[in-house]
């Protein structure tokens, strides 16, 4: 979706989370709400969402992931515009809506809707 030959989350950040970069999983709901770093011995992470519930996803401009997404370019190998007009990712069509949005404000809506397959 971001450009041509990008890399899925999945592929650096999946269900393994012992093997997975920065010990996150991006593949399902509840690995997204767990964050990054998480320890499966005591169960605790730095949640990708700001206060670590799932009611902060109403707060998508304020999450963590949202901050990743736009100042760490994510994902690897993202163009980079002087301009910054790409810092949302490309343009997309958000089906539900029935409208053109950004990448990363739809995976914002996507999770607020509770990531839904």
């Amino acid at each position: 979706m971001w450009f041509e030959g990008s890399t899925q989350c999945v592929e650096c950040h999946f269900a393994n989370i012992e093997e997975s970069f920065h010990v996150m999983d991006l593949s399902s709901f509840t690995g997204m709400i767990r964050g990054a770093d998480y320890n499966l011995d005591d169960g605790t992470g730095m949640s990708l969402f700001s206060d670590g519930m799932t009611s902060s996803m109403k707060m998508w401009g304020m999450s963590r992931i949202k901050k990743r997404l736009r100042d760490n370019r994510m994902p690897p190998n993202s163009p980079f515009l002087l301009s910054e007009d790409n810092r949302d990712g490309p343009d997309v069509w958000d089906a539900i809506e029935g409208e053109m949005t950004t990448a990363v404000e739809l995976i914002g809506r996507w999770l607020g809707s509770g990531a839904p397959h």
